[in-house]
């Protein structure tokens, strides 16, 4: 499919429901929404909070941040049952421990997960590996989101009707030669600066990111088993205003 440019201006520009118009009583589910300090997941935690969640779990790489939007949220909401919890996810180590507090901490299922966490790498960002090892963007928006979504999902699988969305973007059909996707030892040649190819280009990183997230979600959907009821969907949140492009270093902070 491809998507030109006309039709992503025209379906910035259509309406949609009110969020109210497709709330729902959220009473004895545990949810959790990554990247919750501001932005789209600020508003997703915020909006989630008016629905009566037994628990709803902010996960954040920066917690005084985190601690000051689950504040706010619970003052505004009234929700008493909002907190924040440490996730860089980006770290490997950071989404394993965060996944053993939620085990030791006896929540035991998860009803919610939402993946929102993430960083943009268009403009004049510099290539950068974090913690785990791995090219910083691709590190952030696919592979801890991927991780955090594998470890946590002995807990959907124990709820009744669990949902796991992971945000990604229209923009991932922008991707320059996106066969190279599905090439032997993709995840290593993106660690490479000067890896040769517009598709391992750094201002291509963003857009590459967002089509493994879709491309996960498709692969994980296909192999939960049979009968589950947890649905699985990558979303596109469109253009909206955001703290994304923290990392791009540019004045724009259009979330796409």
């Amino acid at each position: 499919m491809r998507l030109t440019m006309t039709r992503f201006i025209r379906d910035q520009c259509r309406r949609i429901p009110e969020v109210s118009t497709f709330a729902v009583d959220l009473t004895g589910k545990v949810v959790i929404v990554t990247g919750a300090n501001g932005g789209l997941g600020y508003e997703t935690a915020k909006h989630l909070a008016t629905m009566h969640p037994a628990k709803l779990i902010l996960a954040c790489r920066n917690t005084a941040a985190g601690d000051k939007a689950a504040a706010d949220i619970a003052r505004d909401s009234g929700c008493s049952t909002v907190v924040c919890w440490k996730l860089d996810i980006s770290d490997a180590a950071s989404v394993k421990a965060f996944v053993q507090r939620f085990e030791r901490e006896g929540v035991g299922k998860l009803d919610i997960l939402i993946e929102n966490a993430g960083i943009s790498s268009w403009g004049s960002a510099p290539f950068k590996l974090a913690a785990s090892g791995y090219e910083q963007t691709i590190a952030t928006n696919h592979l801890g989101t991927a991780h955090l979504a594998l470890r946590l999902l002995p807990f959907l699988l124990k709820a009744d009707k669990p949902r796991l969305v992971i945000v990604a973007s229209e923009v991932h059909y922008w991707v320059s030669d996106p066969n190279e996707a599905d090439t032997e030892g993709v995840l290593q040649k993106l660690n490479e600066k000067d890896r040769k190819g517009k598709f391992y280009a750094q201002m291509n990183r963003y857009l590459v990111s967002k089509l493994f997230n879709v491309l996960f979600v498709r692969a994980l959907a296909a192999h939960l088993p049979p009968g589950t009821q947890l649905t699985v969907n990558s979303v596109n949140p469109g253009m909206c205003y955001s703290s994304l492009w923290t990392h791009a270093r540019s004045p724009s902070q259009a979330t796409l």
